[in-house]
């Protein structure tokens, strides 16, 4: 093969090393995906709440946050907040994402909430814990959850 054409199989090399798809996420990286996702629902918790306890839903007469107002207040009761928190976490395995980006992952998770009334209605449940899937796709330097 001549110098000038392994010059230009270059670029595609490269190419073909940045287009590599990446491994599977470890388990750290799993939970830390996971935990975001947690984070963010429950952040969306803690404005609802926030929005409920000013009685914002009288002042913009919206009947959907009365009723969102109604179910957070009827699970949560008093002042108790809904938020989850991840006891345990435990990778099972994982595959790559056919027809779509990233990985698919089975994995096992218990859920743990510092809500009294929750803790009892839903308590066993998510004492036992529960198997669950979901995507994972690399973004940058960390990973993105995506539930199924």
């Amino acid at each position: 093969m001549k110098t000038s054409s392994i010059w230009a199989l270059l670029p595609i090399m490269f190419w073909g090393l940045a287009c590599a798809e990446e491994g599977e996420p470890s388990d750290a990286e799993m939970l830390a995906a996971i935990r975001q996702h947690y984070d963010a629902a429950n952040a969306q918790m803690q404005e609802l709440q926030r929005r409920c306890a000013y009685r914002e839903y009288s002042n913009h007469h919206n009947p959907a946050l009365v009723v969102q107002c109604l179910s957070v207040t009827g699970i949560a009761g008093s002042d108790e907040g809904l938020e989850l928190q991840i006891g345990r976490f435990e990778k099972i395995a994982c595959a790559k994402a056919e027809g779509q980006p990233g990985h698919v992952c089975d994995y096992f998770i218990v859920l743990s909430s510092g809500n009294p009334l929750m803790g009892r209605g839903m308590g066993d449940l998510m004492r036992q814990g529960d198997h669950a899937q979901g995507r994972f796709i690399k973004r940058q330097d960390t990973w993105l959850f995506l539930p199924r």
